[in-house]
């Protein structure tokens, strides 16, 4: 009973963290609106980059002096082979896809934002209403994955993916425009909480900091594909046709994600229990 409800415990805590974790994410981004378009057209580019530049540098530093963190093992290793089930493999795909449509998102938006005659200051400051109107997303994720199954708010954050390209496909209004920059910022701030919840009712405990790894990497991954593919697509296909690229591979994540039958709780799995991997 007592290992039960160190689980439980655990469970809550990383829940808490990630959800402050994304609430920092999207304070940056807001912070990054409201300042980088403002100081490269008032500054210039050099001068802009310079105060970043500083700026970075004083976070890096104060990061070389945290306080001692005690940590507490509250599970028995059990030495349990990590092993990719299908649900995992098919989980890890369908990240791959969803998470690269931010970069996708992100660089076409304002490449056509540009194009379409917004200045720096007013992309940026775009960025940061879209961003502001999910600013405690991550921590209602973190409450609702309490209520409601982690397979599903997933799905919701997946589906949003999709709206945001849907929206612009609209044309670039004011309304649209922030409605879909807060649609994106779901998937890419809050939806890691579900996520993580997910892998932690598939994974025993002492093989659920690799699963966390491999999902991790989706995102250096996506991230690399994204950038690669969407310059390509915006120049032979125009901003439209890329737009449609965005639903369809958010539907093809979709699917994925739909096919993954999921019949855990948002309690702790069997795996953790009984120490052996879902």
């Amino acid at each position: 009973m007592q290992f039960l409800q160190d689980i439980i415990l655990q469970k809550s805590i990383w829940q808490k963290n990630f959800g402050w974790l994304g609430l920092s994410s999207i304070l940056a981004t807001l912070l990054g609106g409201l300042l980088i378009g403002w100081s490269i057209d008032n500054f210039g580019m050099p001068t802009a980059f310079l105060l970043f530049a500083l700026i970075f540098i004083f976070f890096s530093v104060s990061i070389l002096f945290p306080d001692k963190v005690s940590v507490q093992d509250v599970s028995q290793t059990q030495n349990v082979p990590f092993r990719f089930s299908k649900k995992f493999v098919l989980f890890i795909c369908s990240s791959v896809f969803i998470i690269l449509l931010i970069h996708v998102f992100k660089m076409s938006l304002s490449l056509e934002m540009k194009k379409a005659g917004y200045t720096l200051t007013d992309i940026s400051l775009y960025s940061a209403y879209g961003t502001l109107l999910v600013l405690f997303m991550p921590q209602l994720l973190g409450y609702l994955d309490k209520k409601i199954k982690a397979h599903s708010l997933l799905i919701y954050c997946y589906i949003t993916t999709v709206l945001a390209f849907l929206l612009l496909l609209a044309g670039l209004h004011t309304i649209t425009i922030v409605l879909a920059i807060a649609c994106i910022s779901i998937l890419a701030y809050a939806s890691r909480i579900p996520a993580m919840s997910l892998l932690y009712s598939w994974f025993h405990t002492d093989t659920f900091p690799k699963a966390q790894t491999y999902y991790a990497s989706t995102a250096w991954a996506s991230a690399i594909v994204g950038y690669l593919s969407v310059g390509q697509i915006l120049e032979r296909f125009g901003f439209v046709n890329t737009m449609y690229f965005g639903i369809v591979v958010g539907v093809v994540a979709l699917l994925m994600l739909l096919s993954i039958k999921d019949r855990t709780a948002n309690t702790p799995s069997q795996a953790h229990l009984q120490g052996t991997q879902c």
